[in-house]
Parts: C-alpha cells; sequence; structure tokens
C-alpha cells in the first residue's frame, strides 16, 4: 500500500532525505525530458526503501489519531472491549 509521504516543515534534516533521494535518482536514471515524467511504483517502492534505511519514520495521521485513541481507551480501562472488536474484524 503506498502513502502519500508529505514534508513536515519542521524538519530540516527530512527535507534533506529528500533532496538525497532526489540526487540519488538523478544518477540513477537518464531523463532526456521532462515532458511526460513519470515516477513507477518502482521507483516510489525504492524512495521508501531508501527513507527506511535513513532512519526515516512516517505516521499517518489516522495511525496517530488510533494510537491516542487507543491510549485514552487504556485509560478508561476499555482495551478488553477493544480488543474483542478488534479481533472480530481480523477474525472470518
Amino acid at each position: 500500500m503506498n502513502r502519500l509521504i508529505q514534508p513536515h516543515n519542521h524538519c530540516t534534516t527530512q527535507g534533506q532525505r529528500h533532496f538525497d533521494f532526489a540526487t540519488f535518482y538523478y544518477y540513477n536514471h537518464q531523463l532526456s525530458s521532462w515532458d511526460n515524467f513519470e515516477i513507477s511504483n518502482d521507483d516510489f517502492e525504492d524512495f521508501v526503501k531508501f527513507l527506511s534505511n535513513k532512519g526515516f519514520d512516517y505516521e499517518t495521521e489516522t495511525e496517530k489519531k488510533f494510537a491516542e485513541a487507543i491510549r485514552k481507551a487504556e485509560d478508561d480501562e476499555l482495551q478488553k472491549d477493544i480488543q474483542k472488536a478488534m479481533m472480530s474484524l481480523w477474525l472470518p
């Protein structure tokens, strides 16, 4: 599953990683024209691997909110109810 990776303005290091990949991409691909430039699925996967190898960790807003909801549910002692509901989603 591909996720759109959006830059965070507060992280200069992350911006540097994007630039590093752009440099890597440039030197490993021949581009004769920008007119029909497209990123393939393989290119995207290379980008994700590149960031992963550089220690980049991305969490979507949904993942953040879900983790926050789980923490709150644990505080409210609802984890058993949530675990039952989650298991019913995963089991046929």
